[in-house]
């Protein structure tokens, strides 16, 4: 393979010759497209991803969006198994060559702190089972790692990736840094697809972690400035507690909840902001 040619290209050519053969020898039964988080083997091929629809963020060196990209994220959701699939592949401009540095081939998602969060390494691969981590080599030459690891659907506030890449972190943005990655997984009652977006609108996520004793967090995020209100009813609908309210700006919120003074059971939160109405169910497990 010509070594002017960024490594990532490799699947794109690979992709490109086997539409180029669908067109000129179509098969006899109409090929079905392939369904988001379906179609998916962690096996070390990416031949089976769609680099430009799959493309999910940009990875810097040291995390920072003002040094050059050297690989790329790309993400997949499978609703039916609640499995998210990652693959990181070298972008450079360079032809750095990444390197296999298993604890350095990770996902993490951010959840009140980064301790205790990865999704996925090279050395504990996924919490799936089984393990679900595989190096990507194209005709002996490295280009990166895929893997898939359970998550729920929800929103977080941002998800990281790493690769070492000729001896340098190719990473993600950092949320203390303000470059903020964020994931919102949607899915319906049958889905098998997912809705693999950054978060553009008002969102309310799932308490973490739930069930909980007495404390956990709640984050929303507000598609613009607006007066929000955020509170804790029990099942029969009285106010136990309010966790916001006020003007709040647009982005990505977390508020603390403290619930020792209140018995075990299950609650509802509601976050109000304009004319919308977001509610979740939380449980207090003493």
């Amino acid at each position: 393979m010509n070594k002017s040619y960024r490594r990532v290209d490799l699947c794109l050519l690979f992709a490109m010759a086997l539409f180029l053969l669908s067109v000129l020898f179509p098969p006899r039964a109409e090929a079905q497209p392939l369904a988001y988080g379906t179609g998916i083997t962690v096996d070390g091929d990416c031949s089976d991803w769609d680099l430009n629809e799959d493309f999910y963020a940009n990875m810097y060196l040291g995390g920072r969006t003002n040094r050059p990209v050297l690989s790329s994220l790309y993400l997949r959701y499978d609703c039916a198994d609640s499995l998210l699939y990652i693959l990181v592949l070298d972008n450079s401009a360079d032809n750095l060559a990444p390197e296999s540095t298993a604890s350095d081939a990770w996902l993490k998602i951010y959840n009140n702190g980064w301790a205790n969060n990865k999704l996925i390494d090279g050395n504990s691969d996924g919490n799936t089972s089984p393990r679900s981590f595989s190096w990507v080599v194209e005709e002996g030459t490295l280009l990166g790692y895929e893997a898939a690891a359970h998550l729920l659907p929800s929103y977080y506030a941002e998800i990281e990736a790493h690769l070492n890449v000729d001896g340098e972190t190719s990473s993600t943005g950092k949320y203390s840094q303000g470059n903020a990655i964020e994931l919102e997984i949607a899915c319906q009652p049958g889905d098998t697809a997912s809705a693999k977006e950054q978060v553009d609108r008002t969102t309310l996520a799932q308490n973490y972690p739930n069930p909980f004793n007495p404390d956990t967090h709640i984050d929303f995020h507000l598609e613009e400035t607006s007066e929000v209100q955020l509170q804790v009813f029990d099942m029969q609908g009285r106010l136990v507690a309010t966790l916001a309210n006020g003007l709040y700006a647009s982005g990505h919120h977390s508020v603390h909840f403290n619930a020792a003074s209140l018995p075990s059971g299950m609650y509802v939160y509601s976050l109000t902001s304009g004319h919308q109405v977001q509610t979740r169910k939380l449980v207090l497990l003493k």
